[in-house]
């Protein structure tokens, strides 16, 4: 794909990989763009990222967790705004960016009671350092279109603003919060931030809540709705 703009012409595309290997065949993607901002000071970006699943799952000891997949990339004059490649910022001043990720899960169901990507992102300079994480319960690991029992959380540091970050998320949106049939529906997040400027703590919002509805198919349900803030 290509996109141009007055200030921006930027390339980027994706190749869906497959390699068998043995009996098994390892499934995956490789992402990348590459683009030149024409704004002074002009620079040129790119970055390449890839995912693969593996055949089977790696047991990891007696934890009962197998490893299911890898992640990793690498960008120059890119801030890493999530774990999507895509979503990055071009910076004239982004040094090098490094990835890498790992998708576990339980290993005598194949990840159906619980499975969880976790990937850490480092930009050099400046130094800027994510770790995001996003578990699914009571899923497989196939059906990637279920989002009904979906939790996120990641950890910011961010050396520009000197600001550290951490938040949890249960749910999509107020329209697909964390759901498991006919016993729990609950929509939250919570966020720790910590900067030179503010500190605060926020278990939901006086505006948005934390709200969870247990036996939601029986007459709609028991419903309770509460948020906590320190500022």
């Amino acid at each position: 794909k290509y996109l141009k703009t007055p200030d921006k012409r930027e390339f980027r595309g994706q190749v869906d990989v497959t390699v068998a290997v043995g009996g098994g065949s390892f499934h995956g993607g490789i992402q990348f763009v590459s683009g030149h901002v024409a704004t002074v000071p002009e620079f040129n970006y790119w970055g390449v990222a890839g995912s693969f699943q593996l055949p089977t799952a790696v047991p990891l000891g007696s934890t009962g967790l197998g490893l299911y997949g890898v992640n990793g990339g690498v960008a120059k004059g890119l801030i890493p705004t999530s774990v999507n490649l895509y979503e990055w910022n071009p910076s004239a001043g982004a040094g090098f960016a490094f990835q890498a990720g790992v998708t576990i899960g339980t290993y005598a169901d194949t990840g159906y009671a619980f499975h969880a990507g976790v990937t850490m992102t480092v930009l050099v300079e400046p130094l800027i350092i994510r770790i995001d994480g996003t578990g699914n319960l009571l899923t497989k690991m196939s059906d990637i279109s279920n989002v009904d029992r979906v939790v996120k959380a990641s950890i910011v540091y961010d050396s520009t603003t000197s600001t550290f970050e951490a938040s949890l998320e249960l749910g999509q949106s107020d329209a697909q919060p964390f759901q498991l049939p006919h016993i729990l529906s609950v929509r939250g997040m919570a966020v720790l931030h910590i900067s030179d400027s503010m500190a605060y703590i926020h278990v939901g919002t006086k505006s948005n809540p934390v709200t969870a509805r247990v036996f939601p198919d029986i007459g709609g349900g028991i419903t309770a709705s509460s948020w906590f803030m320190v500022d």
